[in-house]
């Protein structure tokens, strides 16, 4: 069967009415996600307007790296809190975030960047103490890593953990739950599943793969 890939992207103008552009420093560098890409080039003229210079733009996916620069602060065009995050996580400077749908601006607070830093530090340790760690694993092209997961899971085996991997098309986070004896759970698919564990009361552990392989 063919699979074909479609970006689906956002239409409308950014309403600049509750962005108060005036917040941001002088020198910044954008981040977006490919469906805000239409609205990136009507962004750089607004912020031109207000003197402010553009040191770099660049689309993220994924779990991006992000390269810092002569930058001030980065602008994150988009929804959701996984790539501000990583960007304030892996620069260490401000992140502004621009929701272009209501056209709002803020600024990310370092309080959030603490609870996710300290989330992730938490899990980490309870992934090196678990006796038994599952391994989850998604058909989706583009989030298989099936191979990745094959060579972690010999890995850690020979450090005397016990490797369960887990496949499926859509990985249910409520459906973890049921497998008590999993200590701490490893995602190798789409990085942004641990914000909907920050975000819910799940008694789950759940780390990303490249944060411990």
């Amino acid at each position: 069967m063919e699979v074909l890939f479609f970006p689906v992207k956002y239409k409308k103008k950014i309403n600049f009415g509750g962005a108060d552009f005036s917040k941001l420093p002088k020198k910044i560098s954008i981040c977006y996600v490919v469906q805000f890409s239409e609205q990136i080039k009507e962004l750089i003229k607004e912020l031109r307007k207000k003197r402010k210079i553009i040191i770099s733009k660049k689309e993220v996916l994924g779990c991006s790296d992000i390269a810092k620069g002569k930058e001030e602060a980065f602008l994150y065009v988009g929804t959701g809190k996984f790539h501000p995050i990583n960007i304030a996580l892996k620069t260490e400077k401000k992140v502004f975030v621009l929701n272009p749908i209501p056209g709002s601006l803020s600024l990310l607070s370092s309080k959030e960047v603490r609870k996710y830093e300290k989330i992730r530090e938490r899990n980490k340790k309870r992934f090196l103490e678990a006796k038994k760690v599952g391994i989850l694993v998604s058909t989706k092209p583009g989030q298989n890593n099936l191979e990745l997961a094959k060579k972690f899971a010999k890995k850690i085996e020979k450090k005397g953990k016990e490797a369960i991997i887990f496949i499926a098309d859509f990985i249910s986070l409520g459906e973890l739950e049921n497998f008590p004896q999993i200590k701490c759970w490893v995602n190798t698919a789409c990085p942004r599943i641990i914000d909907d564990v920050v975000d819910s009361n799940l008694e789950i552990s759940l780390v990303n793969i490249e944060d411990v392989f």
